[in-house]
Parts: C-alpha cells; structure tokens; sequence
C-alpha cells in the first residue's frame, strides 16, 4: 500500500516519531506535576515539640524567671515558683490536652508534670522508639541552669522529657 509519492506506513510511522516523543513528554510533565501538587504529607512532629519546648523554657508565662519591673524574661534562669504542674497547664494550653505532655526534674527535686496522666499513658510507648502512626515521639533534653529559690541562687541539672502522640 503506497501513497502517490511512492512511501508506505513505514514513513508514515517515521514522521509521527516527534510527535509521539513531545506526547510522551507532555503526559509525563503533567503527572509529575500533578503528584507533586497532590503530595502534601508534611512531617511537624519534631518542630511542634520544639515550640513546646521553647515556649516552656523561653516565654514569660513559662517557667524562666520574668523580672516584672524591667519586663525581662532571663534565659536559663528558673523560677521555682513557676516549676509547679498546675501552674504550667494554665500557662501552656492546647486545644487538646492529647497534644503534648511533658516531666521537669530539677537536680534531685521531685518531677513536675505538663498532663501528667498523658505522660505516664505515653512514656513507655515513646521509650520503645516504635515508629509509625501509633507511636509517641519522645524528646529528652538535659542542660544546667539557674534557679532562684529563697531569693538565693543555686544551679543543677533540668531534665524534660516530652512525649507527643502520632495519631
């Protein structure tokens, strides 16, 4: 079967090659472009414990002492008086009290707890370093600061433990 100019299917199939190229090239384009705009799995695990350390440690309302008279907030320094359970769930609030839970041991101190129920349901979990959607994320931080009690400074170790839920 051959045309007027004498060239069959074979030169048919030749010059459709480009074309069938730039297809392949446009459909490509489109599916990646489409599954990158689809794929918005985003991993906050790590950074929400991180503000909920910092704003532990580092805001006026957390447990660093707060001069009232400058309006400073010392870094490193902490207030006993703020170093108290109840104090720090009115201070730090969530929508959901699942959200975050954490265990301050100052030196040699008895612990104080952000949900203390929370943390001892998840503890265990975030110690076994399961991974996936039914586990804990566990973070444990140890570093020396400050403390003022009885108008008298003395220092020692703070540990925070924090445990967050996946699911």
């Amino acid at each position: 079967m051959t045309d007027e100019t004498g060239e069959g299917p074979e030169m048919w199939i030749i010059e459709k090659i480009p074309e069938i190229i730039f297809l392949g090239i446009a459909l490509s384009t489109i599916v990646l472009v489409t599954f990158f705009f689809i794929m918005n799995n985003l991993e906050t695990n790590q950074t929400e414990i991180s503000v909920f350390f910092n704003r532990m440690i580092y805001s006026e309302n957390g447990i660093s002492y707060h001069d009232t008279v400058s309006g400073r907030t010392f870094m490193g320094i902490i207030d006993i008086d703020k170093l108290d359970s109840s104090k720090l769930e009115q201070s730090i609030q969530y929508p959901s009290d699942r959200l975050m839970a954490a265990k301050l041991t100052l030196g040699t101190r008895k612990p104080v707890y952000y949900h203390e129920g929370w943390y001892e349901n998840f503890e265990a979990l975030g110690k076994s370093g399961l991974r996936g959607l039914g586990g804990v994320d566990y973070v444990k931080k140890d570093f020396y600061v400050t403390y003022i009690e009885n108008g008298t400074f003395d220092s020692a170790i703070l540990r925070i433990e924090i445990v967050r839920p996946r699911s």
